[in-house]
């Protein structure tokens, strides 16, 4: 049964970006309680730069949700045995099992982090 994988190269991509967009508002929540936090001298600015990145992934993540229930796209956490993260990505009725190595996902986190940290309006 040959057939077109509906798992275009789009689809991955929202599919990475529901995996990575939560992960990043995680780490900016705990790292914006640390700054409230921490004896700095002046830790308004670093807030703030936290603060709009967070708005920033907050609003990329909510076009993600759009494009999701557009497309009919479901992600399925399966789970993690320390070494790998299981995701099942489904699309309309085809299901996609896909593995990241949890430092791949730890340093990609940290390259889009710097991204969004940059991204600043």
């Amino acid at each position: 049964m040959g057939g077109t994988s509906l798992l275009t190269t789009e689809a991955i991509d929202q599919f990475e970006k529901m995996i990575y967009l939560p992960m990043l508002l995680t780490i900016l929540d705990r790292d914006a309680k640390v700054f409230e936090e921490i004896p700095v001298k002046f830790n308004l600015p670093y807030l703030s730069v936290i603060t709009r990145a967070t708005e920033i992934v907050h609003s990329d993540l909510t076009s993600t949700h759009l494009y999701f229930k557009q497309h009919k796209l479901k992600l399925v956490n399966e789970g993690n045995d320390g070494v790998f993260t299981s995701y099942l990505f489904i699309i309309d009725y085809e299901q996609y099992r896909r593995r990241y190595l949890n430092v791949r996902l730890r340093n990609h986190s940290e390259e889009l982090l710097k991204v969004y940290l940059e991204r600043q309006k």
